[in-house]
């Protein structure tokens, strides 16, 4: 028998193949098995409808021997060794022969595939037989068949033709493209490059900021993928390209065509804001850091730096301050930064600020919802977690506008992933609601570490208040976190507010405490910097 490997591409890689035959009838012996191998036919090319025990063809013989009755050569000196051999049963049915090596030869040379020829049990005495389906029985489903799984041969990645810009903001890009095969029939990788227009492939940085980051890791060929590019420049023109790989860049990467090239200008304006602020919102507070906010409460409503609404420092033990970052990514050179001091215990800070649109404490305008965008770095590789948690971001007012508190009832925090207080280089981010509720809302659309410390990180979030109706709280406020660009914690079953608790979000105050309840103190110095913080909303 023969079968035809021209669908199967040259090169492949054979991880099996099965020869299959139906058997239709046995002997009617005791004898409960019988032994057929199957081997490569060799030397001979044979016409498969004209070939007998005595010729390949119809004409020529096959190689003269000595094996059988009367001298008939039954092709056994034009066959190699077994390739399998099966002790076959009585059953009715399909059985199967592993011929993988031979397949694998024929697709690594072609030429030599001549055929399989099955062998019959020389063991038995006579009147013991087997008898299969050949490729003339009128059952089409009991032919042979052969069954060949392989792994192509791997070719270059595809070329993204549609790189596209989506949006701009005065520091960012959103750029689009549809996702290729890495050559091997799986979603490629991406090196995404940018550069002040016009763009040189070879000189042009990397992606370092945002959901754009190279490597991009693909999800689906064929899908439209968006993401990403923060920490660029106002009022400046950007070319932006891509190309797919697959491997490990500077290592084994194996690279597609560049894509074409796509162009954008951020805008001019002062505003900080990142690109996932909800169109219409006003801006409500804030402050680039070029100098340290005024001593306060109350707020003071001008100063260096502030660019919005009112802002105050609280900072009892000198350890807020303003730290020249050349490199920050929204407003270099200064940014502000928070001293966690060597002996600071549990559930204590470093000192605070807090910002919104008057100079009040505890009573402010009230918004339906808000946006915040702002840059956080850990400037170290790695950072001493008390054992339970550290609040980076800080807190938000919500529910209690005018009832002598601060505003404190929504925080921002990461975990300690060990639960125990020492160095990490990680962590996750949650938001907690406290004093007009409890909950605990962990990241949900990405689960992963997304806080690297020694990294600056844009983080944006969306809370919309939830309605109040016939003396109840109804659950239906919005929570949408941005870490990068990239949505990772997104909630819509939110209770911000309760009747006793009426207001609207009014305050935020960046008050980074340590832990967390018990543990020991900070046995060292660590830092948080901060880069330009921008919050709107509407009323």
């Amino acid at each position: 028998m023969k079968f035809d490997l021209a669908s199967i591409p040259p090169g492949s890689t054979v991880s099996s193949a099965t020869l299959n035959l139906y058997l239709v009838e046995s002997d009617a012996t005791v004898d409960p098995t019988y032994t057929v191998t199957v081997h490569k036919v060799v030397n001979k090319n044979p016409e498969v409808s004209q070939a007998t025990g005595y010729t390949y063809d119809g004409v020529n013989g096959w190689t003269p021997n000595s094996c059988c009755y009367n001298n008939v050569p039954l092709a056994q000196s034009d066959i190699a060794a077994p390739v399998d051999s099966k002790g076959i049963d009585k059953t009715v049915g399909f059985k199967q022969w592993d011929v993988t090596s031979v397949v694998q030869e024929w697709l690594s040379n072609p030429s030599s595939n001549l055929g399989l020829l099955l062998n019959s049990d020389a063991s038995k005495l006579r009147d013991r037989w087997r008898y299969f389906s050949s490729m003339e029985e009128p059952a089409t489903s009991q032919r042979p068949y052969l069954t060949v799984q392989y792994t192509p041969p791997a070719g270059p990645p595809g070329t993204v033709n549609d790189l596209g810009v989506v949006s701009m903001t005065t520091n960012s890009a959103t750029l689009s493209f549809t996702e290729v095969d890495d050559g091997t029939g799986q979603p490629a990788k991406y090196d995404v490059r940018y550069a002040v227009a016009p763009i040189a492939w070879g000189s042009a940085p990397s992606v370092t900021q945002g959901s754009c980051s190279t490597p991009v890791v693909g999800t689906t060929i064929g899908a439209h993928r968006t993401c990403s590019v923060l920490g660029l420049s106002s009022s400046t023109t950007y070319d932006f390209q891509l190309v797919a790989y697959r491997g490990t860049l500077n290592q084994d990467a194996v690279f597609g065509g560049p894509s074409n090239v796509t162009e954008g200008a951020t805008g001019s304006g002062a505003t900080g804001a990142g690109p996932n602020e909800p169109p219409g919102y006003v801006r409500i507070a804030e402050h680039s850091f070029a100098a340290l906010p005024a001593a306060g409460p109350p707020g003071a409503c001008t100063g260096t730096g502030l660019l919005a609404g009112c802002w105050f420092v609280y900072d009892p033990s000198g350890n807020v301050s303003i730290a020249s970052v050349p490199d920050a990514p929204e407003s270099p050179t200064q940014v502000l930064q928070f001293r966690f001091a060597s002996g600071l215990p549990p559930g204590s800070g470093p000192g605070l600020f807090q910002g919104w649109d008057g100079p009040g404490e505890s009573t402010n305008t009230e918004y339906r919802s808000i946006y915040e965008a702002s840059w956080v770095r850990v400037p170290t590789p790695d950072f001493e977690m008390q054992q339970v948690m550290v609040k980076f971001l800080g807190y938000v007012g919500v529910g209690m506008n005018g009832e002598g508190r601060v505003p404190s009832q929504i925080y921002l925090a990461s975990d300690n992933p060990d639960g125990v207080t020492h160095p990490v280089t990680s962590t996750t981010v949650s938001v907690f609601i406290q004093d007009v509720g409890d909950r605990r809302m962990n990241q949900n659309v990405n689960t992963g570490r997304v806080f690297t410390f020694g990294l600056w990180h844009q983080v944006e979030y969306v809370m919309t208040l939830n309605d109040t109706l016939n003396n109840a709280a109804v659950a239906n406020g919005r929570l949408r976190v941005w870490w990068d660009g990239t949505l990772i914690i997104s909630y819509d079953d939110v209770i911000w507010r309760t009747p006793a608790h009426p207001s609207g979000f009014w305050g935020r105050r960046w008050d980074p405490v340590w832990g967390g309840g018990g543990g020991p103190n900070k046995s060292r110095d660590d830092f948080l910097q901060i880069d330009h913080v921008y919050i709107s909303g509407v009323q």
